[in-house]
């Protein structure tokens, strides 16, 4: 099979064993399944989904590393089990990835105690399902009186190549739940986030509207024998902006602010709100199935979604935990997985997304830290790649990104692309751009059929760094402004991923320096907005020092390597007078008696395209220049303001005379036209008063008679 670049490749496996003639109900209704590919580092990510329309029930798992010369298969699988009660089982799926023999330990933690069970043996490349109710009942014990628990499963041989994934399902109701096994090499500090998670009724633009009613549940369990202490914090949108393709929406307050009095731990941010519930207690070895909807009461519900963040008193990696939102009713189940606040991996995201008549896709960004964030985004389809440029994130804000909804509103992104209207199938590529804590997760829901999927496929533990490309105002060569007027320039950094190389598009936010090379004719500010000062030309420089990063192909901390990145760009800036003057008559000859002589001139005042102004004042300011004879006595220049009409017409015409002693004489008479203080043209009158001519006109420096109809050259 072939994939193309940035591309998804969906298998059907049902089909597939069809193909092979053999009985999916039979030997094969459970297996693995692996992928080799021929490619660079983390070329590839995968998820594997299960689902059962007719009833309901979905199920997923992400597919892990494990390549020869590395692997992300853990030494030992730590999971939970939860709301078994009522006739429902918890079953895992435990998997041996490797061509020989492995066995296992496996241990059921439940009131404050750790109970072995029997070791389990597995063939080579077996998969074996593990049931929580028969090996409680080994125990002598029953789900109603341990319907929350652990599961831990610890191999014996030193290479690892078991792999382990749980659900729970009721088939009667609908109910299914995904139990997922962490990776404790990546639980590097100690505390958890869950992303876009409904709660209570949702807000009727939520994703999840019209659904039903939703209780969160947050399961945490203890992995250590010692107790520990927990504590929850919901995180909602507190304002406008909650789905936004940019970044922070700025007016987000005025909802949260006002809420700090009803609850002590309720506190309004400016994008986000939080509650904190009072921390609890989490024994040894035990489990807490704790469902929020005491706290419906606490928050300023509707809320279209929230974020859960789970905070634990022992070492990193020593409590695991699961979030899932129930609906009251239809007992649909919305799967939040977590991510490790120190999980770098968490960080970025290469998903899958589907829209059809009753499908939506929706990424859920959060930032965890306490420092803004820019997202690296972009969206393939049919070949085409769509790029978010200016998407930042606000300490602890949760971002909804509606693929719907960016589909449909065909805004082209800098490069003019758009998403194509009918596209129904696609990916979408996410990476944190700071060494902030980022989690995120594409959640596709079908909302009739009730089932709701998760991809969080991760692609890489560093964030983007630049490489020094630099797009100014789209690769143009020069831009237009005129003459009192600003304009905003565009500018895009290039950006790589550390791990694969992929490239991606931002808006650099910090080592940007412009500059002009003629602050005389245009300026440029600190945000690159270009001012005309006066008419001609001057050259706009960008200059961007921003982090590199290259990634040593390892995890954890260290693996992240920065250095600083250079690049710069430049285009010219010309700036255009905004009116033009029309000749409605320029004079060649004069109308003299004895030794005074008189010119009268009428003009036309126009916009740059050609449309007639009308001014209040035009202002005319003359002067005259005698190289030979002598001017007779008195002050025959002046500066006139003038009216102009509806068609943009000076009312009356500007009379010049002018008288020379003897009767003969040479001079220069020059007309400075100005509007709305911008000079917007100058007329030069050469003379020899004796023939009653004017010998030659200079307009704006070019010897023409009459002066042309054109826009003024700066």
């Amino acid at each position: 099979m072939t994939i193309a670049s940035q591309a998804k490749l969906a298998i059907d496996i049902a089909g597939q064993l069809k193909s092979l003639n053999v009985d999916s109900g039979g030997d094969f209704s459970e297996g693995s399944v692996s992928v080799n590919f021929v490619g660079t580092v983390m070329p590839l990510v995968g998820q594997m989904t299960m689902t059962n329309p007719a009833l309901g029930l979905i199920h997923e798992t992400v597919m892990v590393e494990n390549d020869p010369g590395h692997t992300d298969i853990p030494q030992e699988l730590d999971g939970l089990w939860w709301n078994i009660s009522g006739g429902r089982d918890a079953k895992v799926m435990v998997t041996n990835t490797s061509a020989f023999p492995a066995s296992a330990d496996v241990f059921l933690d439940f009131d404050g105690e750790r109970h072995p069970s029997d070791y389990v043996l597995f063939k080579p490349y077996e998969t074996r399902t593990l049931s929580v109710t028969q090996l409680l009942g080994e125990l002598k014990m029953s789900p109603a009186n341990v319907p929350e628990g652990g599961i831990t499963i610890i191999q014996r041989e030193l290479k690892r190549t078991l792999i382990a994934q749980g659900k729970v399902l009721d088939p009667v109701t609908g109910f299914s739940t995904t139990l997922n096994f962490p990776d404790p090499e990546v639980q590097l500090a100690s505390a958890l986030h869950a992303s876009g998670v409904p709660i209570g009724k949702p807000t009727p633009d939520s994703l999840f509207a019209g659904i039903g009613t939703f209780v969160p549940h947050v399961v945490v369990r203890n992995l250590t024998g010692s107790p520990q202490v927990a504590t929850i914090t919901i995180e909602y949108p507190s304002g406008m902006g909650w789905d936004s393709t940019t970044g922070p929406y700025s007016a987000g307050a005025q909802a949260g602010t006002s809420l700090t009095g009803q609850n002590e731990n309720l506190k309004g941010g400016v994008t986000t709100g939080h509650f904190t519930l009072p921390p609890f207690s989490v024994g040894p070895y035990s489990t807490v199935d704790l469902p929020l909807g005491a706290a419906l009461n606490q928050l300023p519900t509707p809320l279209p979604f929230c974020s859960i963040r789970i905070q634990y008193s022992g070492r990193p990696g020593s409590a695991i935990a699961e979030v899932s939102s129930v609906e009251l009713k239809s007992d649909m189940v919305i799967d939040a997985p977590l991510a490790n606040e120190g999980n770098g991996w968490a960080g970025s995201g290469a998903n899958p997304w589907h829209l059809d008549k009753d499908t939506e896709s929706i990424l859920f960004l959060t930032d965890e830290g306490d420092q803004p964030v820019r997202i690296a985004f972009s969206v393939t389809t049919a070949g085409l790649h769509y790029y978010l440029t200016d998407l930042k994130l606000a300490p602890h804000e949760t971002r909804a990104i509606n693929m719907r909804k960016l589909r449909d509103a065909q805004q082209a992104d800098f490069r003019g692309t758009l998403i194509p209207a009918d596209a129904t199938d696609g990916g979408v590529t996410w990476q944190r751009a700071e060494d902030v804590p980022v989690a995120g997760r594409l959640l596709v829901i079908k909302r009739h059929s009730g089932m709701a999927s998760n991809y969080d496929c991760n692609i890489c533990t560093c964030p983007v760094g630049f490489n020094g490309g630099i797009n100014l105002q789209n690769g143009a060569s020069s831009v237009s402004v005129l003459d009192g007027s600003s304009m905003g320039l565009t500018l895009q950094g290039s950006y790589t991923n550390p791990c694969n190389g992929t490239e991606s598009w931002m808006t650099p936010q910090s080592g940007v320096t412009w500059s002009s090379g003629t602050p005389s004719v245009a300026t440029v500010n600190s945000s690159g907005t270009v001012s005309g000062v006066s008419g001609g030309s001057s050259t706009i420089s960008v200059h961007v020092s921003e982090q590199g990063c290259y990634w040593n192909g390892q995890g954890g901390s260290g693996s992240c390597h920065y250095f600083t990145a250079q690049g710069g760009a430049g285009l010219s800036a010309n700036v255009q007078i905004p009116y033009q003057l029309n000749a409605v008559n320029t004079p060649t000859t004069t109308v003299c008696s004895g030794n005074s002589c008189q010119l009268a001139i009428k003009y036309q005042v126009l916009d740059v395209n050609g449309v007639a102004v009308q001014v209040a004042g035009m202002t005319i300011a003359e002067s005259t220049n005698f190289t030979s004879g002598s001017q007779c006595t008195g002050n025959f220049n002046d500066a006139k303001t003038w009216l102009t009409d509806s068609t943009g017409t000076m009312t009356t015409p500007d009379y010049w005379w002018w008288c020379c002693t003897n009767g003969s004489c040479t001079f220069t008479f020059t007309q400075t036209f100005s509007v709305n203080g911008h000079t917007i043209y100058v007329i030069r009158y050469n003379g020899f008063s004796g023939t009653h001519n004017i010998t030659t006109i200079q307009c704006n420096g070019s010897n023409v008679s009459p002066c042309p109809v054109v826009t003024p050259t700066p």
